[in-house]
């Protein structure tokens, strides 16, 4: 169900991207302009920008994606930002990403790296959270969290993974959650056959950044291997009632391919609260073969596969960190 449910990401991925693309012009050394290849951002998929905002204390934006051009306005830590376009400035290195962008004075070009593409909160704690999705060198991996505290007027802690992109960033429901301040689920999309999908959740708890858990999930592309793995992660309702939604996703609790809750039903002996419990599954699937190695078919020329592993782990949130359930 996974595997297919992967497919399904390559095939959305495959069907959006025809972009409309338009062109702004950077300077050369030399003094002669560079093109530089702007799209819209049509594809909120993988660009789901939530409140985005400037980072830094003053972001110039210039009338052309190119430092040397004319300042059009200064802009202050926080304000908000209207991106209309993107783009890659591949003719320096390291590679320079940015964003076009409406202000007051008309249309202008700030620097990615100075815009936090997600902006969230804890209000009554004061707390303040930029996610930074895109760095100077582009093409690599990574994002990043700061917390900013209202009360003292600074950053005081940042969470930074080289290992997976923002594609992907929302806020989990912490509600009832032990000493929990914010929780925050990561993924990035490798829409291409044989990528996958790799995700994140990061925890702001007891006024640090951990991360919570990993999973992943990908296929190869020439035979039916493939690996999964999934977390459930308590949800209190309004009612008051708890349930272990996978990813702790609400909006996508229902699976329109099987028709079922994305849930997972609590141990009937369970013997602590059921918001401390997470649960975690790893299953794996190989291609059958025969002595020499060569892959088995079935009658409508798929690959005989079987389950080479399918486990179930629980943990326990004690406030602090994960515990392993034995």
């Amino acid at each position: 169900m996974n595997s297919y449910i992967l497919s399904l990401h390559y095939i959305f991925f495959c069907a959006v991207l025809s972009l409309l693309c338009l062109n702004a012009f950077a300077q050369n050394t030399d003094g002669t302009q560079r093109t530089i290849s702007l799209h819209y951002l049509q594809n909120e998929y993988y660009e789901n920008m939530s409140d985005p905002l400037v980072i830094s204390d003053s972001a110039i934006i210039y009338s052309r994606p190119d430092t040397s051009s004319d300042v059009v306005i200064t802009l202050p830590f926080k304000k908000s930002l209207k991106i209309v376009r993107e783009g890659f400035d591949e003719n320096i290195r390291p590679i320079r990403k940015w964003y076009e962008v409406d202000v007051e004075s008309g249309k202008g070009y700030i620097k990615a790296v100075e815009v936090a593409t997600h902006f969230f909160c804890n209000v009554p704690r004061k707390l303040d959270y930029f996610v930074v999705t895109d760095f100077i060198n582009a093409q690599d991996d990574g994002f990043a969290i700061y917390k900013y505290e209202e009360n003292k007027e600074q950053f005081t802690d940042t969470f930074k993974s080289d290992r997976i992109r923002g594609d992907i960033v929302v806020e989990v429901n912490y509600a009832g959650w032990k000493n929990v301040d914010l929780i925050f689920h990561a993924k990035k999309i490798d829409a291409y056959c044989g990528g996958g999908i790799f995700e994140s959740f990061v925890v702001d708890a007891n006024g640090h950044f951990s991360e919570l858990m990993a999973t992943s999930e990908y296929g190869d592309d020439g035979s039916a291997d493939s690996y999964s793995s999934s977390v459930w992660l308590p949800v209190k309702f309004a009612n008051n009632n708890i349930l272990l939604v996978q990813n702790g996703d609400v909006a996508h609790i229902f699976n329109e391919v099987s028709g079922k809750l994305n849930t997972h039903s609590f141990p009937k002996e369970l013997t602590f609260p059921k918001m401390e419990l997470i649960v975690f599954n790893e299953r794996q699937i190989v291609t059958i073969t025969d002595k020499n190695g060569e892959p088995l078919l079935n009658k409508d020329g798929s690959y005989k596969s079987k389950v080479a592993k399918d486990k179930t782990k629980f943990f326990r949130w004690n406030g602090a960190k994960l515990v392993p359930v034995k």
